[in-house]
């Protein structure tokens, strides 16, 4: 009977070993993505290339400029946004680009299923929107309009020409 009360109490440790193990491994890389994700960097050290986040509001304020300004719109968790993150960031460190980077991972609430107000100013700013949006978006917006854009996962060789034609990389 001794012998398998100790038997019990070993197996229990080792569950208990093996859930904070595993809550661990977990904690770890959520904190690891966070970390790498909410840097917004390219590069490292004083060459680490920063976007300029902007809210909503900031945003459609830009989008007014008489000159044309380059803006990511992207949300965390999104795949796509993760893979094109590193190559909108490398072209923006060759080319001493400003890009402004409008987070919408909040835009929308699962929860009811439908946008928050943050959601639907960006729904209201722009016909392109007017059915919805999906992530990422590399938007040139001037005098109240986005006047060129890629509404989906570009490769860098798209980015570039998108830059290109619109006056911010002269080659």
């Amino acid at each position: 009977m001794e012998k398998k009360k100790d038997d019990n109490i070993q197996i229990n440790i080792s569950k208990k070993n093996l859930i904070i193990a595993i809550v661990s491994v977990v904690l770890v890389g959520g904190l690891i993505f966070l970390a790498s994700y909410a840097s917004n960097s390219y590069g490292s050290g004083k060459n680490a290339y920063k976007f300029t986040d902007i809210t909503i509001d900031e945003y459609l304020e830009l989008m007014k400029n008489e000159e044309k300004q380059i803006v990511y719109l992207s949300k965390i968790g999104c795949p796509w946004c993760e893979k094109e993150n590193p190559i909108i960031k490398k072209l923006g460190t060759e080319y001493n680009l400003k890009i402004y980077h409008l987070d919408a991972t909040n835009f929308f609430d699962n929860a009811t299923n439908q946008y928050t107000e943050d959601g639907m100013k960006l729904i209201n700013s722009h016909e392109l929107y007017s059915e919805g949006y999906g992530t990422p978006n590399t938007l040139i917006v001037q005098n109240g309009d986005i006047v060129d854009y890629i509404d989906h996962y570009a490769e860098e060789k798209d980015l570039l020409e998108l830059f290109k034609n619109n006056g911010f990389i002269n080659e």
